[in-house]
């Protein structure tokens, strides 16, 4: 029997295997006063965030390229802890629009202080080089 609409997974990073992507899920606070995901405003720590759709081809293709460059990053990373995020744009619908995703996959890099996210541009082929989220976060990794 073919998967309906309803039957098909609202969200793709939500298991330990993505780790250490962590899939954001509203809490109950958060429904109640701002569509902008709490991570957002938590400026501590460098954050990147890819923003998609559950059922888009894209973002199934870069599902696993994101978890190993946040695997990559994380353990080379000096002095300086990034945290990774995926925001299903299907289930938070008023955070994409609130933080200006109109178009999936994006995926934003948020500095240590900052709110606002700056674009991690792909590649052609659809790959994300560590290289440039490193350079926009400003942060080093070791070799």
């Amino acid at each position: 029997m073919p998967q309906t609409k309803r039957d098909q997974p609202q969200y793709q990073y939500n298991k330990a295997q993505y780790h250490p992507v962590e899939e954001y899920l509203v809490t109950s606070a958060e429904k109640l006063t701002s569509a902008t995901p709490g991570w957002v405003l938590e400026v501590t720590w460098p954050r990147v965030a890819l923003f998609y759709h559950p059922s888009s081809a894209l973002c199934i293709q870069l599902r696993d390229r994101y978890v190993a460059v946040a695997r990559e990053i994380r353990r080379k990373s000096i002095r300086t802890p990034v945290e990774f995020w995926a925001v299903s744009c299907e289930v938070h619908r008023d955070a994409c629009e609130e933080l200006g995703v109109s178009a999936v996959p994006k995926i934003l890099a948020f500095r240590a202080s900052e709110i606002e996210g700056q674009v991690i541009p792909r590649t052609n082929n659809n790959e994300i080089e560590i290289e440039r989220i490193t350079k926009i976060l400003e942060i080093d990794l070791q070799n």
